[in-house]
């Protein structure tokens, strides 16, 4: 069964499919709020907190920059590839029993949608079964969350429904062409980013994949099985990426306020 979902995913990563239009598609979340474009980076471990008329005004004025530089040199930004064309067809999204409203901290609350059970109150386990797959806190899977291509993440923390069923929190990971359709203002990606990006994710890395701090709960169901030993070769394993509604920058995780992304980096399931 890995096997020919490893052969499934690495064909989908073929098709120029993007996990960013997987997990976000037309820039939303996963529980479907919209995303503002990419603005300046923000330091996340001295910035205090802004309004969002605040970070509607930067945005505003980011691009305006951008546009104005491209009108002068045609030089804004680069431009990564075509734009991938929007999948209109229907999906069948999983079910969304729990919303996340806290960003980029490790401590979270999720709130029950609908009136149900505080998440403090589920019982929490180090494994679930799902037909003959055993899923582990600290396994990699495939997962399909939308109803489309499969997507990569770790589960972090699994609990249980009193009808038998199981949640995963999964913390999802990208490739470098996912991160930079996130970075990009209209076609292109402005040049702080850019080269911030070239830095801490040069194109010829040897590695394909980096874990990020976009957190979400889905049902256990939307596993479609682990990564293999030659996936998770493929890992970054000292660096993380910062994705949310201001900050969109890859951060090492020796940064002091990102040391228990590391501890995630680093879960394993039992016998690894």
């Amino acid at each position: 069964m890995e096997a020919d979902q490893t052969e499934q995913y690495l064909k989908c990563l073929t098709t120029g499919m993007s996990q960013a239009d997987l997990i976000r598609p037309n820039r939303t979340s996963p529980i479907g709020q919209t995303l503002p474009s990419p603005t300046s980076p923000k330091d996340p471990c001295t910035q205090t907190g802004e309004t969002n008329r605040g970070n509607e005004e930067l945005r505003s004025t980011h691009m305006a920059e951008c546009q104005e530089e491209e009108e002068m040199n045609g030089e804004g930004g680069d431009t990564v590839g075509d734009d991938l064309e929007a999948d209109e067809s229907p999906v069948s999204p999983a079910e969304e029993l729990y919303e996340i409203e806290t960003e980029d901290m490790e401590e979270f609350n999720p709130k029950p949608i609908d009136g149900g059970t505080p998440w403090d109150s589920l019982p929490s386990s180090g494994f679930a079964l799902l037909d003959d797959l055993t899923l582990n806190v600290g396994d990699t899977i495939f997962v399909c969350v939308t109803g489309r291509e499969d997507g990569l993440a770790k589960v972090s923390e699994i609990k249980g429904l009193s009808d038998g069923r199981w949640l995963l929190v999964l913390f999802w990971y990208y490739t470098r062409r996912e991160i930079e359709e996130e970075l990009k203002v209209g076609r292109k990606i402005p040049g702080y980013h850019r080269d911030h990006l070239e830095r801490l994710w040069p194109s010829n890395a040897q590695y394909t994949y980096m874990l990020s701090n976009n957190r979400t709960i889905t049902m256990w169901d939307t596993a479609q099985g682990k990564a293999t030993p030659e996936i998770m070769q493929t890992i970054c394993t000292d660096s993380i990426y910062v994705t949310t509604d201001s900050i969109w920058q890859i951060y090492k995780t020796s940064e002091l306020c990102y040391r228990w992304m590391k501890d995630i980096l680093e879960l394993s399931p039992p016998g690894h």
